[in-house]
């Protein structure tokens, strides 16, 4: 059953994933509402001290 779920999980959150970049690739309206939001959650990472995302920070900066 635990397997189960992972799974579908996984599928649903890939094909979520799939058509959220079709969206923001193929069209300006997509790119303008995903794309930004998608760059703000690639910057907040987790620390290895922290459970609690730091977004802005020195540390979570590239």
């Amino acid at each position: 059953m635990s397997l189960q779920r992972a799974a579908l999980g996984l599928a649903f959150g890939g094909a979520a994933a799939v058509l959220l970049a079709l969206l923001a690739g193929l069209s300006r309206l997509g790119e303008a509402l995903i794309d930004g939001t998608a760059q703000l959650f690639g910057r907040c990472r987790s620390s290895p001290s922290s459970r609690w995302p730091s977004c802005g920070s020195a540390s979570a900066r590239r």
